[in-house]
This record gives structure tokens, sequence and C-alpha cells, in this order.
């Protein structure tokens, strides 16, 4: 007689779903952060060619807007950083070998991040 019964499918392990969620929120953080970077340093090349008046005033309040963004940004990135490495210290030393190989979560810091987006902007080391 044939056995039609379905197999089980494996769940995941709340581990791994929860590192997915950080990686996700980190490349969603990073992805923001370059934007923010490219857009400041765009806009501040723009303020260096316009004469004072009110357009230059109106591109610095744009400039400030960009900058406490990326601030926040910042803030945001540090925190799931600090969430995830946290997670890892929890974690079995089989989870933490599936962490680091699977989810690619990064180990720099925002600030280095930052000036690694900047330097690719310009196209030099900063």
């Amino acid at each position: 007689m044939l056995n039609f019964n379905k197999k089980e499918k494996p769940q995941p392990n709340w581990i791994d779903t929860k590192a997915d969620e950080y990686r996700d929120a980190l490349w969603d953080i990073k992805n923001s952060m370059n934007n923010n970077i490219q857009k400041i340093l765009t806009i501040q090349q723009f303020i260096n060619c316009l004469p004072d008046g009110p357009d230059k005033e109106l591109e610095e309040k744009r400039l400030e807007n960009h900058k406490n963004s990326l601030l926040c940004n910042i803030g945001a990135y540090d925190g799931v950083l600090a969430d995830w490495r946290i997670m890892l210290k929890e974690a079995s030393e089989e989870d933490k070998a599936n962490m680091l190989h699977h989810n690619n979560v990064p180990v720099t810091s925002s600030h280095d991040y930052a000036k690694i987006l900047i330097e690719q902007f310009y196209g030099f080391d900063y």
C-alpha cells in the first residue's frame, strides 16, 4: 500500500527568522543612508554655486533636512546592529555559524559605512 501522507516541512528556526529580519532592516537603512548621503553631497555642491538669496536659503533648509534624516538613519543602523549582536551572543554555536554565514549582516559601524559611501560618491579615499 502506498503512503500518500504529506511530508512535514521543517519549521524555520526563530533565530534564522529574526536574523533575516535584522538583515533586511539593515539593508533598508543602508539604502536610505546611501540616498541621503548622495543628496547631501549634491545639495552642498549646488549651494556653493548659488548666490546669496532665497534660493540658497531654501537649499540650505533642504540640506539640513537631509542631514537630520541621515542622523536618524545612523541611529537606526546602530540600534539594529546592536540588537543583532546581542542575539548573536545568546545564540548557540550552530546558530551563530548559520547567522554569520547566511545573513551577510555587516560588521562595520554606521560611521564607517557613511565614510565608504562618501568615498564611493567622490570616487576616492576620504
